[in-house]
């Protein structure tokens, strides 16, 4: 079996793809056991909620034995697929199928993935959706505020369009060692009291509406320290992460008649890409 590689971006939409299908019922205590090789059990159980350890504990698995998981699925090959369909109610441009990359040096297993998110209000309404979509391929020439302002006029609203861009880059570049003092020093010193005790197990998704929504009328010293809970989360998040990914899975490579069986492409890029480098090597050498 070939291995392949996939970007970071991919590998999280396995994660979701899978989630609905992976029943974790292990209890709190007992997740915590299981991420606590590398991380302290009292940090994790002072930081994290339920659904975040869920979603750390099916990352590891992916990245330690994807296989292992989907033989515990049936009809594996629609996981994806499914997925993918759920998510193009979400986003204005079609997100396509996964591919994977036969080639570390191919360009496009790092680009960056942006997208913009189609507002609630039209993502259940079928006939304002299709409109929608047809906005946005027609206008997007425009600057992105070109592109809001005319999203507003035309559909009668004041909310704003939301752009969304990723790092799709397998590497995380974070400095582990200090940011994970950093992290440890924030919640270790965290009061047990107070405001932003009624945010420390709140989902990260629900934090990030409530600082947007607070963003333009609130400056406070409140504002910024859940601001602050917000961003050292996130960075502990993707510290264990990046831990299980050095530790199971460096390059985030997977079998390729794996990925071929849930959904995944190969790369078109990746021919050219390698010839572009072996030709180069050619005439370095000769």
């Amino acid at each position: 079996m070939s291995k392949v590689y996939i970007t970071k971006a991919s590998t999280n939409l396995i994660l979701h793809s899978l989630k609905k299908h992976l029943n974790v019922k292990q209890k709190r205590n007992d997740l915590l056991e299981e991420l606590s090789e590398h991380f302290s059990f009292e940090l994790m159980d002072l930081t994290l909620n339920d659904m975040e350890l869920e979603h750390l504990y099916n990352e590891k698995n992916i990245l330690k034995s994807l296989e292992e998981l989907l033989n515990k699925i049936k009809n594996n090959n629609r996981i994806v697929k499914d997925y993918i369909e759920e998510q193009n109610r979400k986003y204005a441009y079609n997100i396509k199928e996964p591919a994977y990359h036969t080639t570390i040096v191919c360009e496009w297993l790092n680009k960056d993935f942006q997208n913009i998110v189609i507002p609630e209000v039209i993502q259940n309404n079928e006939l304002i959706l299709e409109e929608f979509k047809i906005f946005i391929q027609d206008n997007e020439h425009l600057n992105f505020n070109e592109l809001n302002s005319q999203y507003q006029s035309k559909f009668k609203t004041k909310d704003n369009l939301k752009k969304i861009k990723y790092k799709n880059s397998g590497n995380l570049s974070v400095d582990n060692i200090k940011a994970f003092s950093e992290v440890k020093e924030y919640f270790e010193n965290l009061p047990l009291d107070g405001t932003i005790q009624n945010y420390r197990y709140a989902p990260l998704f629900k934090i990030e509406k409530l600082l947007k929504d607070k963003k333009k009328v609130d400056t406070s010293e409140e504002y910024k320290e859940i601001e602050k809970l917000y961003n050292t989360k996130k960075k502990f998040m993707n510290i264990i992460f990046n831990t299980h990914k050095e530790k199971y899975n460096q390059d985030l490579s997977f079998s390729q008649d794996l990925l071929d069986e849930i959904g995944f492409k190969k790369c078109k890029g990746c021919s050219l890409q390698t010839s572009t480098v072996s030709s180069y090597y050619y005439n370095l050498v000769s």
